[in-house]
């Protein structure tokens, strides 16, 4: 799982993500992560582009880089 300590700052636009629930306890294979890119960020969340056309706010602590 991310770093507690990360920011939203920490983000580039582009970046590959994997979104990891808190349910699935820092597993990145767990079936409900999913895989995006970071579209923008501001104080408090990571806008991440999953499957569709829509990007959606994460927590950048259920965010992993790569």
């Amino acid at each position: 799982m991310a770093n507690e300590r990360d920011k939203p700052s920490d983000f580039a636009i582009g970046d590959p993500v994997t979104y990891v629930p808190y349910h699935a306890h820092g597993d990145a294979s767990h079936k409900d992560c999913e895989r995006g890119h970071v579209t923008s960020t501001n104080e408090r969340f990571v806008f991440v582009r999953f499957k569709g056309s829509t990007s959606e706010a994460c927590k950048p602590d259920q965010l992993v880089r790569g």
